[in-house]
């Protein structure tokens, strides 16, 4: 599992959001059309922002308690 954070001092600076940004290009790039994450509590208003979706309720189990998410993603110049 990978995690992906940004230190505090750096919240609200657009950081997270130019990271997700990429993350979703680079995925699109290598043709991904749904992906997956799994959210802490704490970032998921964040994602949802994003457009991120709740796929279940909260779960544990994991070494961080964490709401899975999916994302359909459309490439550039194309409709969904």
């Amino acid at each position: 599992m990978l995690l992906n954070y940004v230190a505090p001092t750096d919240r609200g600076t657009g950081v997270s959001t130019a990271a997700l940004a990429h993350m979703e290009l680079q995925l699109q790039g290598q043709g991904v059309r749904r992906a997956h994450l799994v959210s802490t509590r704490t970032a998921r208003r964040f994602y949802e922002k994003a457009g991120w979706q709740p796929v279940i309720s909260d779960r544990q189990g994991g070494p961080v308690e964490g709401v899975p998410m999916e994302k359909w993603l459309t490439p550039a110049g194309s409709a969904r």
